[in-house]
């Protein structure tokens, strides 16, 4: 078991140092990390577990993550793993936290973030060109 948590402080760091860097990978980092405030990572390991063992803790997750007032947003399944995105419930203005949670046959590892998605997903679609506007796209199609 793995468990690790990195605040403000140590993200505003790496934000300043990538600032200072002098390539275009690290000024693209440092405008990302600008919109994180926290990221939480648990890694837990299990050598014993069998496909309905799987869906057991699945099912299980997810009964945890709503009494936390998350719901399951997408459920990816390929090949003996799991992918799940939680966001919270009843925040349809602004998502400011997250869950990802991969399930496979050796571990499950749990990411929490903090962030202003928002932002990010708004520096993400300018650096990358995607030709959308997210406020006014998911506006119209949500």
């Amino acid at each position: 078991q793995i468990e690790l948590r990195v605040g403000g402080f140590p993200i505003w760091i790496a934000e300043t140092i990538t600032g200072l860097v002098d390539s275009p990978e690290a000024r693209e980092a440092s405008v990302y990390l600008d919109s994180i405030h926290e990221v939480e990572v648990g890694i837990y390991r299990s050598s014993d577990w069998k496909q309905r063992d799987l869906k057991s803790l699945a099912r299980s997750i997810d009964e945890t993550m709503g009494k936390w007032d998350f719901e399951r947003m997408i459920k990816v399944r390929d090949k003996g793993a799991l992918v799940t995105v939680y966001l919270p419930k009843n925040k349809p203005n602004r998502i400011d936290e997250g869950f990802v949670v991969v399930i496979d046959r050796q571990e499950i590892v749990m990411v929490k973030a903090e962030a202003n998605f928002e932002e990010l997903g708004e520096a993400v679609i300018a650096r990358h060109g995607l030709p959308l506007n997210p406020k006014e796209e998911f506006a119209v199609n949500w």
